[in-house]
C-alpha cells in the first residue's frame, strides 16, 4: 500500500480508500479530507455547537455527533454501560431473558440440561433431539447463530431439547453415532 504526501495539509496519508480506489488520482493528490473541502457539498450548521461542517446526512458536526448521538447508558439489569440500550436492557441482557424463556418452555419449568442435569444457564444450549441441525441450518441459513429467536419466532415447534455444551458436543461426535457420552458409559 503506497503513502502519499497531501497537497493540500502536507501530511502523509495512504495510497487506498477503503473500497480500494486509489485517492492520489482520484482525490488529485490530495487526502480525501482536503479533497472533501474542495468539492461544492452542501453545508449545515452543527445544532448542537454551531461549526459548519459537511452534510453526512447528520445535523451534527462528528464531535457532537459521537458526544450526543452515541450516548452510552446504564443498563437497569446489569449495571454495564453500554452504547446500545433498548427497554432500559442492554443486548446480551435481552438475549439472556429470551434464552431463559425458551430453555424454560422445552424443560417444562426447571432449567437445566437433560442429559446431565447442569443448571448453569451459560453453559446450557438448544439442540436438535434427531441430530438434523445440519439438515435445518440448508433449508434455514438465517438460523445458523440464533436458534432462539427461531424457536421463539415460530412459536416452539418440536425437535428441539436443551443440552449443555458438553453433551451436545458429544452428542456431535462421529464416533458416537448421535448419542452423548453419558448415555454410551450408562
Amino acid at each position: 500500500m503506497g503513502v502519499f504526501v497531501c497537497k493540500g495539509c502536507k501530511r502523509s496519508s495512504t495510497n487506498y480508500g477503503t473500497r480500494g480506489t486509489l485517492l492520489k488520482e482520484k482525490c488529485k493528490g490530495m487526502c480525501s479530507t482536503c479533497y472533501n473541502k474542495t468539492l461544492d457539498l452542501p453545508l449545515v450548521t452543527c445544532i448542537k455547537c454551531g461549526a459548519v461542517t459537511i452534510n453526512a446526512g447528520y445535523h451534527h458536526c462528528s464531535i457532537c455527533y459521537d458526544n450526543h448521538i452515541r450516548v452510552r447508558k446504564e443498563c437497569v439489569q446489569c449495571g454495564d454501560v453500554k452504547r446500545i440500550i433498548r427497554q432500559g436492557k442492554c443486548g446480551s441482557c435481552r438475549t439472556m431473558e429470551r434464552s431463559k424463556e425458551v430453555y424454560t418452555h422445552y424443560c417444562n419449568g426447571e432449567i437445566m440440561c437433560q442429559c446431565c442435569g447442569e443448571k448453569e444457564i451459560d453453559m446450557l444450549t438448544l439442540d436438535h433431539i434427531n441430530n438434523d441441525g445440519a439438515r435445518h441450518r440448508k433449508f434455514n441459513p438465517k438460523t445458523g447463530k440464533n436458534l432462539v429467536g427461531y424457536v421463539l419466532r415460530n412459536n416452539f415447534p418440536d425437535g428441539y431439547q436443551v443440552l449443555c455444551m458438553n453433551c451436545n458436543f458429544s452428542k456431535g461426535k462421529p464416533r458416537n453415532k448421535g448419542r452423548c457420552i453419558h448415555k454410551i458409559h450408562a
